[in-house]
């Protein structure tokens, strides 16, 4: 699947082919065809196994932590980490469009979803000043989009740990 996302990343989603992840995985095409039926077929299940280790995580993470805005701001952070790991799955997604887009904006629903439960608990326990609000939400999330993808594209996503300090305190401006 890593071999996947790399050629996805160095040749694009449209133009890539199941020949050009074979050579990149080094496998035959016989072996690909046994786990997958197709190359979105191994877009999906690269995007479902990003979720699975965003939320594997988040759950490490926030093991025992009973502050409900440090809960969210950990969730934040498990998605950079997660991100180091992950060829710019999201933004192929995007590009492939089709069910990988819908399942992504499904992810990415239920992920804004659990941040703004967090957040409201955080507000309703006066821990933050201001409640969450779509746009803000959105903007942080994007952001954190874009970052990803600029340090993937700029061959640099070993570094993307580094801005966690930068993150975690532009999401703590936004609601404290």
């Amino acid at each position: 699947m890593l071999a996947a996302g790399e050629t996805f990343v160095a040749l694009g989603y449209a133009t890539s082919t199941v020949a050009d992840i074979l050579k990149t995985a080094g496998m035959s095409r016989r072996s690909f065809y046994e786990f997958f039926t197709s190359k979105e077929d191994i877009l999906l299940a690269l995007l479902d196994e990003m979720v699975h280790e965003v939320r594997a995580e988040t759950i490490e993470a926030t093991r025992g932590v009973e502050d409900p805005f440090e809960t969210s701001v950990l969730m934040m952070l498990a998605y950079v980490r997660m991100a180091t790991r992950f060829p710019v799955v999201g933004y192929q997604v995007m590009a492939a469009g089709g069910e990988p887009r819908v399942r992504r904006r499904q992810h990415l629903a239920a992920f804004t979803e659990t941040l703004e439960k967090h957040l409201r608990a955080a507000h309703e326990a006066n821990l933050i000043s201001r409640g969450p609000d779509e746009v803000t939400l959105r903007l942080l999330i994007g952001g954190l989009d874009h970052l990803i993808l600029s340090y993937h594209l700029d061959g640099a996503r070993e570094r993307l740990p580094e801005t966690e300090t930068n993150v975690r305190e532009l999401f703590t401006r936004a609601f404290k």
